[in-house]
């Protein structure tokens, strides 16, 4: 996937008005990347109601209807990880992430049969969310290609951001989220790929300033880390794709 293709896929999640939309945009992404198979949800029951939470998925409709018939979501190594580490993981390093059971070792197993062999994921963790996760996977005989993992993490960012968006709008317009004008400045350069001392020297100001600002935007766009600070300052509008691109 190319830079200029990522570039794509980002603008089109800002705009993106339906899970349908995103359901289309981000198995292209999927595809693109290297990937055939994708799953981008909120670790939540399916039986919580369309579109209260985030559900995307292009597995086999086979291994879907058997996850959720067996209610697997309580013992799924993968959803078992994303809720251990906050670091991205391939599937065939699980064991570094938690000690598997007898029963998740069966359920990878099982998963296998039906072209799920292995995969790439992404934890994701926001403040007064569920857990969530995007997970990218290949069919037997096919490397992960590794090689857009950068790529793929970003796409998993930006897409469940959009799908968090549009779940907030089935349920009314979000509140307004104000920050203060040195916060906006922080983000941009931040997002502009400079690090903090970067960003204090061309704001003029110390370089632990740049840090609080950062926090303090953070906590108030309901974020945990840096790259979700981005994604969500472009999709509530703080900041535009024009402010970061030079």
């Amino acid at each position: 996937m190319e830079h200029c293709e990522v570039r794509a896929f980002v603008d089109a999640t800002l705009a993106v008005r339906s899970f349908a939309e995103l359901d289309i945009l981000l198995a292209d992404a999927t595809r693109r990347l290297g990937f055939d198979h994708f799953a981008l949800v909120h670790h939540v029951s399916c039986r919580a109601g369309p579109h209260r939470y985030v559900q995307l998925s292009n597995y086999p409709e086979a291994w879907v209807a058997r996850h959720t018939g067996n209610n697997l979501l309580s013992e799924d190594p993968i959803v078992a990880a994303c809720q251990r580490t906050a670091t991205s993981f391939v599937w065939s390093d699980l064991e570094r992430v938690i000690e598997l059971t007898p029963r998740q070792r069966a359920i990878l197993q099982d998963s296998q049969r039906f072209g799920l062999v292995n995969g790439f994921s992404v934890p994701i963790n926001i403040p007064g969310d569920p857990p969530a996760s995007a997970s990218f996977s290949v069919p037997p005989g096919k490397d992960l290609p590794r090689e857009h993992f950068a790529q793929a993490h970003y796409v998993a960012c930006f897409a469940f951001e959009a799908g968090r968006r549009l779940c907030e709008a089935e349920a009314g317009p979000p509140k307004p989220v104000r920050l203060t004008p040195r916060q906006v400045d922080c983000i941009v350069h931040i997002a502009r790929g400079k690090t903090d001392w970067e960003t204090a020297h061309i704001l003029g100001i110390r370089q632990d300033t740049v840090h609080q600002h950062v926090e303090a935007a953070k906590s108030r766009l309901g974020v945990t880390t840096r790259t979700q600070l981005i994604v969500a300052a472009l999709h509530r509008k703080v900041i535009a794709m024009s402010d970061v691109v030079q």
